[in-house]
């Protein structure tokens, strides 16, 4: 006969058997600037962070794979490198949206599955002021800091991460490809932005892979530097390629009341997810590429 105590004996060893323990909560940390928020402007063109960013579309696929994942998003508006790293931009309880990440990770160590980082464009972005002026003394600046500060984030995200964890950083399109339709000064601009976002998206590129961290570069799937294959478009005529995707998938060539926008829209932060899921899958852990995390080292 099983007796009351005999139960509550054999109910306490199946709660403390392993097969009985459930999958530990998995994180992916997301930190960057106005992209990595989803940010989008509402009908009357005042930008919003969203839940329809790049962000939000790899964390529901990855969620698909790992059912406990939950999302970190770190992403502050307007983030240079220099203020990713010094504060002053949004308020974080370690001073910095790097200081937080570094904290998250240190208390969080064997939890975090993904990392991504967009950063460094609005190091340069600044300094195109409309379709006809291009500084390229402050484009230069904003590159000197570029190459200063992201080897350091770089490094130290993946120090503190370990080998275990996978991080992937993203370079993205040249919203300054929309002044093409701006006439003779407009493409002007856009030809020197093309080189600029190039040289950038390189500088990204190379120290990300330098650091042991994945670099998904979007420009490609943008045809940034393809101002040579016609497409028509509607209102504009005919224009490159690489200017028919911006004003496809991006706010950038938009009317009244948004106007100028440089974020993606809707199809555009899904080609930045697609971008990071393709980069991702090619050399990450199984949990990255399709398998169910177990939550082992």
């Amino acid at each position: 006969m099983i007796t009351p105590l005999v139960l509550v004996a054999i109910a306490g060893l199946v709660a403390a058997s392993p097969a009985a323990t459930s999958t530990p909560v998995r994180y992916y940390v997301a930190l960057g600037d106005s992209l990595a928020t989803g940010t989008q402007p509402d009908s009357a063109g005042h930008n919003r962070a969203t839940s329809q960013g790049y962000v939000d579309d790899l964390f529901a696929w990855l969620r698909r794979r790992n059912p406990t994942l939950k999302l970190v998003n770190l992403g502050c508006p307007g983030e240079t490198t220099t203020s990713m790293i010094a504060g002053g931009r949004c308020h974080y309880s370690a001073g910095s949206q790097f200081g937080q990440a570094l904290r998250f990770m240190d208390t969080h160590r064997s939890q975090v599955l993904l990392i991504t980082v967009n950063i460094g464009d609005n190091d340069v972005e600044r300094c195109v002021h409309g379709a006809d002026s291009l500084d390229l003394d402050c484009a230069g600046q904003g590159m000197t800091a570029v190459h200063k500060n992201l080897p350091a984030i770089a490094a130290y995200l993946r120090a503190f991460a370990g080998r275990r964890v996978a991080i992937a950083g993203l370079a993205d399109y040249d919203q300054f490809l929309s002044y093409w339709r701006a006439g003779v000064r407009g493409q002007a601009t856009a030809r020197q932005s093309v080189s600029l976002i190039a040289s950038l998206n390189r500088a990204m590129d190379e120290t990300y892979r330098r650091a042991g961290i994945t670099a998904a570069d979007a420009a490609g799937r943008f045809a940034t530097q393809d101002l040579a294959d016609m497409r028509s478009l509607p209102s504009s005529g005919r224009v490159p390629l690489a200017v028919a995707r911006i004003c496809q998938w991006t706010w950038a060539c938009s009317g009244s009341p948004v106007g100028f926008n440089d974020h993606a829209n809707r199809t555009g932060y899904r080609i930045l997810a697609d971008t990071l899921q393709a980069a991702l899958t090619s050399g990450a852990s199984p949990a990255i590429r399709g398998g169910r995390d177990t939550g082992a080292a």
